[in-house]
């Protein structure tokens, strides 16, 4: 399944990255879909889309508020009446017409209520990718010397991957450890 959430997030992200240069093709829904694949699937791809400097802000906004930046609500609309003029200079029948319209409306209604994010602070924003939960670590060695050693396992994300044991004075010992 986790294949399948990250080849949608990419999907939906190619599909963002053509909306930059597409007039018609929006970007942010794409990016905020690709954000939502990649919670579900990759803390790594998710958290570096959250800290990109130019689709971060808005996903975070999303995310946070639920808010629709003001400029975005503006090319949003104007993209819409730019699809339905071409509609109607193309001579698309009236049936289609009307249920583009309706379409639109309910959309550009439903956009345009939603609330202005908060204005940002100056500087990076230090919850652009929250951090990532640490791994589980194991202390070894004795006395003042101790360090923490990772087990690799929750690297990975699958339980019973990689995971060694560790013998005294932090040595491995290559066998495998029991699954928490």
């Amino acid at each position: 399944m986790r294949l399948i959430w990250i080849s949608c997030g990419m999907a939906a992200l190619g599909l963002g990255a053509l909306g930059v240069v597409l007039p018609l093709l929006p970007t942010t829904p794409f990016v905020i879909l690709a954000a939502w694949c990649f919670a579900k699937s990759s803390e790594r791809l998710h958290a570096k889309l959250l800290a990109h400097p130019v689709f971060g802000p808005a996903i975070r906004d999303w995310r946070d508020h639920r808010a629709i930046p003001r400029r975005g609500k503006q090319a949003a609309v104007i993209a819409m009446a730019a699809a339905f003029g071409l509609s109607l200079v193309m001579g698309v029948p009236g049936w289609a017409l009307a249920a583009q319209g309706v379409v639109l409306v309910v959309m550009g209604s439903w956009m345009l209520t939603r609330p202005d994010p908060p204005p940002h602070r100056e500087g990076p924003d230090p919850d652009a990718a929250r951090p990532l939960p640490l791994p589980e670590a194991a202390e070894t060695g004795t006395g003042d010397n101790r360090t923490a050693v990772s087990t690799g396992a929750e690297e990975t994300g699958f339980q019973g991957t990689g995971a060694q044991g560790v013998g005294p004075q932090g040595r491995n010992t290559g066998a495998r450890t029991p699954e928490a």
